[in-house]
This record gives C-alpha cells, structure tokens and sequence, in this order.
C-alpha cells in the first residue's frame, strides 16, 4: 500500500462508521437497524481484503504491528470501559470472572462494550491473511471453506476464545474482496439490480448480526451484503471527495471502540438509546455525530501541535 491515503477507502469507512452509530442508536425493532446490519460489518471486512498488500514482512514484525495497533487498543478500551461503568454505577459485576469471561470469549455481547468484539476478529482476519498470502492457496476454495464453517458455528452456537467463531464469516468477506478487486463498481444496470436486492431481500431476510452468528438465510445474507457493498462502492466512486465524511472514516476505530462508553454516559443521565422514541433517536444521532466530528477536529490539531 502507499502511504498516501486513499479517499474512497477513507469515504467508505466514514459511511461505514456513521451507519454503525446510527444502528446503534435507532429502534431496536426498527426497519432501519434491519437494513443497516444487513451491511455495515460485511462492509468493514470487505475493506480490509481491499486493502490489504503482502509487504513481505517477517511474520514476528508483522505480528507485533498488529498486536500493536489492534490487541492494545483491544484490552486499553476495555478496561476504561470497565473503570467508567464502575464509576457511573451502569454494570455491577457479581464475580471476577465475569469480567475474565467478557474478555477472554469475546462476542457483541460483553457487557460493558459490545462493540470491542470487532477488535480480536479483524485481528485474527490480519493473520490469517498474512498466512494465506503466502501459501498462495486458491481464494474461491478458502471463501467456500469459511461459510462452511461459519454455517456450522452458527447453526450450532458454537462460541470460541477471542472471537475465533465470528472469524469464518468475516474471513468470508475478507478474502471475496481479493477476487473482485478490479472491478471498478461503476455498473449502472448492476447498481439497480443491487439496490432492488438490498431493498427486498434484506427486509425478507430480517434482523441479522455478524457479531452473534445470526445471519437467518445464509444466501440471502451474503446477497444482500454484497449487493449494498457495489451501491456503496458506486456511490464513493461518484464523491471522490469528502473531507468530512473522510474524516469520520479516518477515526472509524476510535468510533467504533468509544461510542458504547458514551451510549452509558447517555443512559446514566436518563437518555435511553435505541427507544421507540423517533425523535429522541434522531436527536441522539446528531448529537453523537457533533461529538465525534468536534473530537475529530480536536485530535487532529492536536497532531499539528505534536508535529510541530
């Protein structure tokens, strides 16, 4: 990869990170969080097979570059996540090793962070990556192993150490963006195609979630994420720019890792997040993204100053 940024992969991941806040916050039932789980996780593994080049790196650098980058964030969120929801009273811990269990069986459901899930799967994604790069095995038979085993995961709650069960899937969607990544998403006629799929299929196939194993229609799951990932793709190369949405998609882990901790701030002063309240969702919606963006703008001045 060059170390110039790229914006569209930029663009892409400030919708994606957007969409994850959004989610989060709508009605649990609601129609919208329906639609936005149908695509905004595959689209983040998807980014990460897009992206990624083999630098022919020894694998103990590159190890401890992603442990770096990945694991330490991992275990530095969850204790100030544990420490806040300690202070502010929200989760009350009745043994020691509920916290090791949260920890150490990590899935969207720990406790005082369910987002921080993503940080052990991408990670295992990372190295499975490096691994397979380098045996030169065929792409298309690793893709049919990995939804043959997440099928299996799923269809038999099989729950493993650090996310090992959530990897197939996400690997699934990782390895599929080595095999279309020439393709320029730029197919007006497949774009309706996907936006009729998305629309009708995701609304058949109801609420789903990577993070749990709930995928309900296994092919209509992969349809529709693939179908929202070519709108998506088309959309960005149609922008190009957007120095804002970049900006969100810059920070997108910071985000991703953080906004379950200001969800408990929420909800410690009376703000119910996810209600069947539509205006209070949307006004949550807007607020969370004013705090993210004024962060943004924050950390990176700050940045300027270290620099300097």
């Amino acid at each position: 990869m060059s170390s110039k940024r790229d914006n569209k992969i930029d663009l892409l991941k400030g919708i994606g990170a957007l969409s994850v806040i959004i989610g989060h916050l709508v009605n649990y039932n609601g129609l919208l969080k329906t639609y936005i789980y149908a695509f905004h996780m595959p689209l983040f593994f998807f980014l990460t097979g897009y992206v990624y080049s083999n630098k022919q790196e020894k694998f103990k650098t590159y190890f401890y570059k992603k442990s770096k980058r990945i694991l330490l964030p991992y275990i530095i969120y969850n204790i100030l996540s544990l420490l806040l929801n300690t202070y502010l009273g929200t989760y009350i811990f009745s043994e020691k090793k509920e916290i090791f269990k949260g920890i150490f069986y990590t899935s969207g459901q720990i406790p005082w962070n369910s987002s921080l899930w993503f940080l052990p799967v991408i990670f295992w994604c990372y190295l499975l990556l490096y691994l397979l790069k380098n045996q030169k095995i065929n792409n298309k038979k690793i893709m049919i192993l990995c939804l043959i085993v997440a099928i299996v995961f799923s269809k038999y709650n099989i729950i493993l150490p650090f996310g090992l069960h959530i990897v197939p899937m996400s690997m699934f969607f990782v390895i599929s963006a080595n095999i279309i990544k020439e393709y320029d998403f730029r197919n007006k006629k497949l774009l309706i195609i996907s936006i009729l799929i998305f629309i009708h299929f995701a609304y058949l196939n109801k609420r789903v979630n990577i993070s749990t194993n709930v995928y309900n229609n296994y092919l209509l799951y992969i349809i529709v994420a693939f179908s929202a990932i070519n709108i998506l793709f088309f959309i960005a190369n149609i922008i190009k720019k957007n120095n804002i949405i970049e900006r969100f998609g810059h920070y997108s882990l910071f985000m991703f890792c953080t906004q379950r901790m200001l969800f408990v701030i929420y909800n410690k002063f009376g703000i119910v997040t996810g209600a069947n309240n539509y205006f209070i969702n949307f006004y949550l919606i807007i607020v969370t993204i004013i705090i993210y963006y004024l962060l943004i703008i924050f950390f990176d001045k700050l940045k300027k100053l270290v620099i300097k």
